[in-house]
Parts: structure tokens; sequence; C-alpha cells
């Protein structure tokens, strides 16, 4: 399953192209350390129309953009939901990655992710999630009518 997910993801986000017939983003949460961090990769123009969509306007900010990702992706250890301090943005041919990070420390994987990106604007919608706890990975797909997945 883990390989399957990685060849999508290959497949659909190193490819330089900017016309993308499918909507997919990855989701990458890694609980290591004393720290949680999130990756998003997500393709700019579906963002854009998702935070234009989502709080009904034409020009958004760079705020906007970061809340609308942390407010359409929670992630929840043990039942706490885990409050993230966005770190930075790297911009690569037509996708942006968002790095998140959080100093809470836990080693319990017990870890709950749902998964709402894009699912405002896009029923055909795709978000890969890897989840890594204590150097073991898991890897979900979800879609617009499965948003949540458990670790």
């Amino acid at each position: 399953m883990k390989t399957l997910l990685y060849a999508i993801f290959f497949i659909l986000f190193l490819s330089s192209s900017v016309y993308h017939p499918i909507h997919i983003s990855y989701t990458k949460i890694e609980n290591k350390g004393n720290e949680i961090k999130m990756l998003v990769k997500i393709f700019s123009d579906d963002l854009t129309q998702a935070v234009q969509s989502y709080y009904n306007k034409k020009t958004i900010s760079d705020s906007d953009f970061l809340n609308y990702i942390l407010t359409t992706t929670k992630i929840t250890i043990n039942g706490k939901l885990v409050v993230f301090t966005f770190k930075e943005k790297k911009s690569q041919d037509a996708a942006e990655w968002y790095y998140f990070i959080s100093k809470e420390h836990t080693a319990n994987c017990n870890i709950s992710v749902e998964n709402n990106l894009l699912c405002n604007i896009y029923h055909d919608q795709k978000n890969l999630v890897i989840i890594s706890c204590n150097s073991q990975e898991k890897g979900f797909s979800l879609d617009y009518s499965n948003r949540t997945c458990i670790y």
C-alpha cells in the first residue's frame, strides 16, 4: 500500500506539467523526538481556487492560505488537537510546499488525521496522507467521501 502511494505521489507531483487532470494533495505527518511536523504539498492553482471559494473573496492573503490549510487539516494525537505553527513555504513547479511544526512532545502514536483540503471545490479530490511515528510509516488515500484516517 505504501509503495503504491509513493508511486502515485512520484508520478503526479514530480511532473513539471502545469496542467493536471486530477486534483490531489500530499500531507506528511511526522511525530519524532520533541516535535510534530506537518508538510503539505498542493497545486498552487487548486489551492488558490479553494481559498477564494472558502473565504468567498477574490483577493486573498498569505495568512488566508495558511488558515485554510490549518482549518481543513486537523491532526489529533490521543484525542488532543495538535496546534501547528507555520515554518516556511517553498514553491516548486506548479506546486507549493507548506511546512508546519508543533513543539508538543508525545511518543503516542494514536494519530488521527481529518483532511478536507480542496474538498470544498472538487468532488474528485484525492488527499494522500503519510503518517510517521516511532520510525514506522503508514500511507492512506483519502477522498471526498473518506476524509479521515487513523494510524
